[in-house]
């Protein structure tokens, strides 16, 4: 059989990026970095988040109080409202992004500091003596929840750190999107074209499997800058259609003021994939 160095010298790129896909017996000898961040390739189904950071600023400024942040954009919405002088409290419990928020937190004046708060908690331990006027929370925060039951308690503990008439903004992915490709759910790996991805990922190959739970979904990336190593990264998420979050979010105890595909107020359409919630406490 022909050696692969000799498949790449022959065939080049060509090869690489299509033939050679990360089959399940090159995963089992060359993965590494399994607990990876999985964020950033999921995120890239959601376009430009200069967006959601406009947004939240224009916002939060015309209706003022302190702000929940919970899992947007690694920091970069909590430093955008502290920036403008906004009291931010954000919760995060993993190492890597407490250590990327302490930083973005180091390097604020020190009038802002004052209002940049790090809660190193996880979200279903949202306990504490705040209540806020506006909150936003992304997907990571709600659908990598071990089971809806945990969702929805999710959701009811953070109606319980909202003042009256405050709004909570929901960023999800959207389950009609993902419906309408053809390799949902297939198990079956796919090359992500570099039109469709950072080529600062590398070569990047994903594929969806079903969950073991009926609205679970497993989210698998490759990641490979080398012939036949591969780094590979996971995630099972909770997907929704627009209906059923609705009425999750009805359960939970939320008024539901509106539903949009984007942080410009586009509506939500089975190509669009997300759908941004604006609810309001009772």
């Amino acid at each position: 059989m022909t050696p692969l160095h000799q498949i790449k010298k022959l065939a080049g790129n060509f090869v690489f990026n299509q033939v050679l896909y990360p089959r399940d017996s090159f995963l089992a000898d060359f993965i590494s970095n399994q607990d990876e961040d999985i964020e950033p390739f999921l995120e890239l189904l959601f376009g430009n988040e200069t967006e959601k950071i406009e947004f939240a600023t224009r916002w939060c400024k015309s209706h003022p109080g302190s702000v929940l942040d919970l899992s947007n954009n690694l920091g970069k919405l909590a430093l955008a409202l502290t920036q403008e002088n906004l009291k931010t409290f954000v919760f995060e419990n993993q190492p890597k992004k407490l250590s990327l928020l302490r930083n973005l937190k180091e390097g604020l004046g020190a009038e802002q500091k004052l209002n940049f708060h790090i809660y190193p908690l996880e979200i279903t331990k949202l306990e504490v003596d705040e209540t806020f006027q506006n909150a936003f929370v992304s997907h990571q925060a709600l659908e990598q929840q071990e089971t809806e039951l945990a969702l929805l308690g999710t959701l009811r503990k953070i109606m319980g750190h909202l003042k009256s008439e405050s709004s909570l903004f929901v960023e999800v992915h959207n389950l009609d999107f993902f419906e309408n490709r053809s390799n949902f759910r297939d198990s079956v790996w796919h090359y992500a074209l570099p039109s469709s991805s950072s080529l600062s990922f590398g070569r990047l190959w994903e594929r969806s499997y079903p969950g073991a739970k009926n609205s679970q979904t497993v989210f698998e990336y490759a990641v490979s800058n080398k012939l036949n190593e591969f780094s590979l990264h996971r995630a099972t998420l909770h997907l929704f259609n627009l209906d059923q979050w609705m009425k999750l979010f009805e359960v939970a105890g939320f008024l539901i003021e509106d539903c949009f595909g984007d942080w410009v107020g586009s509506p939500v359409k089975p190509q669009t994939p997300r759908m941004i919630f604006h609810l309001k406490s009772k």
